[in-house]
């Protein structure tokens, strides 16, 4: 019998490392997907239906601080919220990285995006400084 113990005590060990390796590996994954592109106060959301409005989407991000633009890229199912900060699109990514974001029933998928902050066409009207352009 104790050999027989021993045995299923060294299995329990051996699968509880294993899980908690799954665990650190798919933890450390989710943050490095995080930090893949450059914090930026501009959150990029995806598969946003045509049902999904922007008070939606608000309610999405607004737990994380000040949004202070927002633009419904319908054509493309997809928009873009600038936070008033890096810091609160950051919180909102990284709380989203363990928690699925989903509106009404539709999983959608947010990311910084590869801009620092959006601009109106009268704030640049070269249209050239990294900023998303928005139309008025």
């Amino acid at each position: 019998f104790s050999l027989y113990w021993s045995s299923i005590k060294s299995a329990i060990n051996y699968l509880c490392a294993i899980s908690l390796s799954s665990l650190f590996s798919l933890f450390f994954i989710s943050q490095a997907y995080i930090q893949m592109s450059e914090p930026s106060k501009v959150i990029h959301v995806r598969n946003v239906g045509q049902e999904i409005a922007e008070n939606d989407l608000l309610q999405l991000v607004q737990p994380f601080g000040v949004v202070t633009k927002l633009v419904m890229l319908r054509a493309k199912n997809q928009a873009l919220l600038q936070m008033h900060d890096v810091a609160s699109a950051v919180n909102a990514l990284q709380y989203y990285a363990n928690v699925q974001p989903s509106i009404r029933g539709r999983n959608v998928y947010i990311q910084f995006s590869s801009h620092q902050e959006l601009t109106t066409m009268e704030q640049n009207p070269s249209g050239r400084n990294g900023g998303d352009q928005v139309g008025s």
